[in-house]
């Protein structure tokens, strides 16, 4: 039919191509057990990836659970692997976008595509890779709904209903950003359980974030209220970099600029020779960082990220460089370098750093003042100043 349709010819290997996009369909809908995955993926595909999914899940500390995971991501790797064969490749339209977009979660596909490097030896495209983005950023999405919800308390008189009228109206309209642990007439019922924000129908002063609603919900503005969520929310992803400031950044590891020639490559080098001089990586780790960049650019805008996929520096730091005129970067020009090394034990950190870093730098009126930073003293200032 489709042939007929747009008067074209199709060949063997495309007519496989969409049985298996049928076949696994059907799959999906089919298959439960482990055994049943294994039969229809064959053993080889099997235990690859529940390799791949243990492996993905220790070196970013995910929360990948092999029974949401298992059954597309095999079936999805045995239509790889025979496209490979095949030499052939899908075409990802969202290639670009994944890629700036979800930097953490193209960069835990680029860790997959090595891992099918070194067990399969095998190369894959960046829009296969895109493709294992997608698989991963998917089961990331589901296992996390609710791990980064704001927890929420609500304190409101109940009188004629109207705790419950507010309460079930905040979790119709913010349910994805928000779970309300507690419901309270009076501010002395708040126990001790943790909680993020407060909803308050009554005016109180309090040392979590508040947020005052009108007692009567259709008076209640929706876009504000949305609006403070997320500021809320962005301000909790950027609290491990205020948190954590002295851990992580060092006058040793801080370089500035001046030269209006440099390059990725030579910023890179002088930034792994700070790291090397205070012990905190090893000589192979500018190759390993090298390796890592020609994969896939880590350069947002005027913001570079370096690293390794390896986590096997001996201390967590960052090394960064600032340049006024800019620095060459692939196809940027970036302002700002920052040479993240992880050691293993806090390897946890990778993905809540990454995002911190990228969310916070990406922000113009930041990068304006950061470009300008001259001294390690004015960097420090800038992200203290802004992150609390």
């Amino acid at each position: 039919q489709l042939q007929q349709h747009f008067h074209v010819v199709f060949q063997n290997n495309e007519i496989e191509e969409m049985a298996s996009m049928i076949m696994m369909n059907i799959h999906m809908c089919q298959i439960n057990s482990p055994k049943e995955i294994q039969k229809s993926v064959g053993d080889a595909v099997y235990q690859l990836s529940k390799e791949l999914i243990a492996a993905l899940n220790q070196q970013y500390h995910l929360r990948i659970q092999e029974q949401t995971l298992l059954l597309p991501l095999a079936l999805h790797l045995k239509n790889l692997l025979a496209r490979v064969n095949q030499n052939t490749t899908l075409h990802n339209p969202l290639l670009d976008t994944i890629q700036s977009a979800c930097p953490i979660l193209f960069d835990c596909a680029l860790y997959a595509a090595d891992f099918l490097y070194q067990h399969c030896h095998i190369q894959i495209s960046k829009d296969e890779v895109a493709y294992l983005a997608m698989h991963i950023g998917a089961d990331v999405e589901r296992q996390d709904q609710d791990v980064h919800k704001l927890k929420c308390v609500l304190l409101c008189p109940d009188y004629q209903q109207n705790q419950s009228f507010i309460y079930n109206y905040l979790l119709i309209h913010f349910d994805s950003q928000i779970s309300i642990v507690q419901c309270v007439s009076f501010l002395h019922e708040i126990n001790d359980q943790a909680y993020d924000l407060l909803f308050t129908t009554i005016p109180i002063q309090d040392s979590h974030p508040i947020i005052q609603l009108s007692p009567f919900t259709n008076s209640i503005d929706i876009r504000d209220v949305f609006n403070r969520i997320e500021e809320i929310i962005e301000k909790r992803k950027l609290a491990v970099l205020h948190q954590e400031f002295d851990h992580f950044f060092s006058p040793q590891l801080f370089y500035h600029e001046e030269n209006e020639e440099s390059d990725k490559f030579k910023v890179i080098h002088i930034l792994h020779q700070k790291l090397l001089n205070q012990g905190h990586v090893n000589a192979d780790f500018y190759h390993d960082v090298i390796r890592r960049d020609e994969a896939a650019t880590t350069a947002f805008g005027k913001i570079a990220i370096p690293h390794s996929m390896k986590m096997n520096a001996n201390h967590t730091r960052i090394a960064v460089a600032v340049s006024r005129t800019g620095i060459k970067w692939d196809q940027h020009l970036v302002h700002i370098v920052l040479l993240i090394a992880i050691n293993e034990k806090e390897s946890y950190l990778f993905k809540e750093l990454y995002e911190a870093l990228i969310n916070f730098c990406t922000q113009d009126n930041i990068m304006t003042l950061l470009k300008e930073a001259a001294a390690f003293e004015d960097f420090r200032d800038i992200i203290l100043r802004f992150t609390q």
